[in-house]
């Protein structure tokens, strides 16, 4: 399995910025996370690592809600890891924090979930 992280890759429309189409890195424009997961889903990714702390969850998920209806991928395909922030690492906190994320990615459940560290 082939895997896309969505580390430093905005939730919302590209700016310019240092940051890649696809990976994230080696200089061009930004892409919308959107737009890169559905790129990473075609091309036949089926890991897809995100966080609390990128502030892109939503993204992700509406690109993973694009694949699903499309057809172009079935959620038992698709392996989704999240992370906590160190501050959400107490029970209460973590199950909270988890909920906000299903929230985010539209999904009912989540495949990883680890402590974001270093934090």
């Amino acid at each position: 399995t082939v895997g896309v992280g969505t580390c430093l890759v905005p939730d919302e429309d590209p700016v310019a910025s240092m940051f890649g189409p696809i990976s994230g890195l080696f200089g061009g424009p930004a892409v919308a996370v959107q737009q890169q997961i559905r790129w990473a889903l075609d091309a036949g990714y089926r890991l897809v690592d995100t966080a609390y702390r990128y502030a892109n969850e939503g993204g992700v998920g509406r690109a993973l809600a694009e694949g699903f209806n499309a057809g172009t991928v079935r959620r038992e395909d698709v392996f989704v890891t999240t992370k906590l922030s160190t501050d959400c690492a107490g029970y209460d906190d973590a199950l909270e924090s988890i909920d906000y994320s299903l929230n985010k990615l539209g999904l009912e459940s989540l495949d990883l979930v680890l402590i974001h560290w270093p934090g």
